[in-house]
């Protein structure tokens, strides 16, 4: 579900930038795009938590239980969906800031 709302999220984007799935290749923008959304939820994701909370959650990435991790994250950072929101919203205003 998440991922789906992901793919919508920078479809819109790259709509929203001015971008044509008739005359852009989506796929290519996408796939430049996804790693820079990743890194700005992990860095914004990793600033609300504490030392302990972090450490936590690394060793359920390094144990390649990458859904407890995201699942504990959920539960660790308050009102996690609204947080979430926020991310993508100052995401969405960084890249179009830099696209236009």
């Amino acid at each position: 579900m998440q991922q789906l709302q992901d793919e919508d999220f920078i479809y819109n984007l790259l709509l929203e930038a001015g971008y044509s799935p008739d005359k852009d290749d989506f796929d290519v923008l996408k796939e430049e795009i996804e790693p820079l959304l990743m890194d700005k939820i992990i860095s914004r994701v990793f600033e609300e938590l504490s030392n302990e909370q972090r450490k936590e959650v690394m060793k359920l990435f390094d144990a390649k239980k990458e859904a407890e991790a995201l699942h504990r994250i959920e539960k660790m950072i308050p009102d996690y969906d609204n947080f979430l929101e926020e991310v993508f919203q100052e995401f969405a205003e960084e890249y179009l800031r830099t696209v236009k």
